[in-house]
């Protein structure tokens, strides 16, 4: 069971796919204030995080971009 810093158990996962978006949300930092290079998750990486933590219930596959 993975346990966070604080000792509670992890049950989920949310996961940037991607940062890319076509919206143009004004509250967004996506497509205003963030700098960051935009760029994909690479599937082989995605694969391993959920082989890799069986004890996850759900993912949310979507943080800061449109997948």
């Amino acid at each position: 069971m993975a346990i966070d810093r604080f000792g509670r158990n992890i049950h989920y996962l949310r996961i940037s796919l991607t940062d890319h978006c076509n919206l143009r949300c004004t509250i967004c930092p996506v497509n205003t204030t963030m700098r960051r290079p935009k760029g994909f998750m690479d599937p082989a990486l995605f694969r391993r995080v959920i082989d890799e933590n069986p004890q996850i219930h759900f993912v949310l596959a979507f943080q800061w971009g449109e997948p």
